[in-house]
């Protein structure tokens, strides 16, 4: 018999006289029972519509999630929001499973504190919250001042009045003292706080290493003491022969000692230049032989 003459199987749906396609069905029907299957009905009265979550569809649906809404699970020791049978979503799974009632586990880190000693922020990454984890990020530290928290009143009533308040200092000033962030409006640190920010970030430091080497110097120049420099700013000194001046970021491991700007740029420039064999000052040889940032915050003194 030839391929022509062998006969082909119709659709075994009654009242249907089409050839086969799968699982016994035309292809008209193949579909129909295929989306019978996979989209059932609402379970609620005599709906029609698909199911888009707990067995109902997505009109329904809304409806019970409205009606529920804010609250939580009815064990005391669960603050989830309810997901089904008065339950949140895992003690309903121990229900189904038939398990008893157990405290679920906090896989993402939600209820942990932040890594960071004294902060209970909401861990988003590494076991920091966002704040710790940007400060980890860049200078593989973390640092005990966080950005203050103003209330919004606050700060339209000092807007209000041309005024701005730096975050970190609580320095209130005009606005035109201020930058402009991104969006705009005034920047969260006045000038003096947001340079100190920047080379902080430069030289890899913390606020905390920052301060514990100026108690280190008996918060003066590291060379010629004095209390107070130039300006109010220190200069943080480091090696140039390891990371070049201009470096955007340097290692952080080159770092030498706060100076006034007087040591930093008059003296220890001119004396760094000079050959060897005249280098003979035992106080500029001492402070370079022996940084008092890698005496006193990495404790590495060279004997």
């Amino acid at each position: 018999m030839s391929e022509k003459e062998i006969p082909q199987a119709l659709c075994m749906n009654k009242g249907c006289a089409r050839p086969t396609h799968a699982r016994g069905f035309c292809v008209v029907c193949y579909e129909k029972d295929r989306k019978s299957r996979i989209y059932k009905k609402c379970e609620a009265g005599d709906c029609t519509g698909n199911q888009h979550g707990h067995g109902l569809c997505s009109r329904h649906y809304q409806r019970w999630r409205n009606a529920n809404r804010g609250k939580t699970c009815e064990l005391d020791h669960c603050k989830a929001m309810v997901w089904a049978a008065g339950l949140c979503r895992g003690h309903y799974k121990q229900k189904q499973r038939g398990a008893s009632f157990t405290p679920l586990q906090d896989r993402k880190g939600k209820t942990r504190p932040c890594g960071h000693a004294g902060c209970d922020g909401t861990p988003i990454a590494k076991g920091f919250c966002n704040l710790h984890y940007i400060q980890f990020s860049k200078t593989g530290k973390t640092s005990d001042r966080s950005k203050r928290q103003r209330p919004r009143s606050l700060l339209l009533a000092l807007l209000a009045q041309g005024l701005w308040e730096c975050c970190i200092c609580s320095h209130r000033a005009p606005v035109e003292e201020f930058g402009l962030s991104a969006s705009g409006t005034p920047s969260s640190y006045c000038r003096t706080c947001s340079n100190m920010r920047l080379r902080l970030r430069k030289f890899r430091m913390t606020e905390e290493s920052y301060a514990e080497l100026l108690g280190a110097q008996g918060e003066g120049c590291a060379i010629c003491g004095v209390k107070q420099p130039d300006a109010f700013v220190w200069h943080i000194d480091h090696d140039h022969a390891c990371c070049p001046v201009d470096a955007t970021i340097t290692c952080g491991n080159c770092v030498r000692g706060l100076l006034c700007p007087s040591c930093n740029t008059r003296a220890l420039a001119w004396y760094e230049r000079l050959p060897a064999e005249l280098r003979t000052f035992d106080l500029l040889n001492n402070y370079l032989n022996n940084p008092p940032y890698r005496v006193h915050v990495q404790g590495n003194e060279c004997v």
